[in-house]
């Protein structure tokens, strides 16, 4: 018996460079089944930092071009994708759970709880208030993150500092 809904969709963007990556895909088709999980690869997104000052995140390489600093941002848009089965599954589910901070997902949140359906929304960063006022619950990954993760401390990094080379989840090292 799964404990997850036949109409169960799981979709995530991958790096086809990262084994990591990779593996975590095989995982989900394990998991959720082939036909469940959809996933593409991730597009690296230029960021041109605004300021000389800006601050940058430790996990991201800082990269120079003629135009000036840039970061890469890793993006994967599934916004239609997941819009259309929510919609297309919606007899089929009493709760839509979506691990996004996406405020494109708005409407589609508002559209599902006129329909009388529950949102529970898994942020992991900074949800704008539009898309909190729309959820019935908000979740930080960080408050769940040790339920559903193994962390696993790599070889030479010391506790708490930041990974320096991390995965493309952006995962850092555990802090005490």
């Amino acid at each position: 018996m799964s404990i997850f809904s036949n109409d169960t969709r799981f979709y995530y963007g991958h790096d086809p460079l990262n084994q990591k990556s990779v593996w975590f895909i095989q995982k989900a088709e394990e998991i959720f089944g082939k036909n469940r999980v959809f996933s593409k690869s991730l597009q690296k997104i230029r960021h041109y930092l605004e300021t000389k000052g800006e601050k940058v995140s430790n996990t991201r390489v800082l990269q120079h071009d003629g135009q000036g600093d840039f970061v890469y941002i890793p993006k994967c848009n599934f916004d239609v994708e997941i819009s259309v089965d929510a919609i297309k599954t919606i007899e089929h589910y009493d709760t839509l759970c979506l691990l996004s901070s996406d405020a494109d997902f708005t409407y589609l949140l508002r559209f599902i709880r006129q329909k009388g359906k529950k949102v529970i929304l898994i942020k992991g960063g900074h949800v704008v208030h539009q898309l909190r006022e729309v959820a019935d619950r908000v979740i930080s990954a960080q408050d769940i993150k040790s339920h559903i993760t193994a962390i696993k401390q790599k070889p030479g990094v010391k506790p708490g500092l930041a990974d320096r080379n991390p995965e493309s989840t952006g995962r850092t090292t555990k802090r005490p």
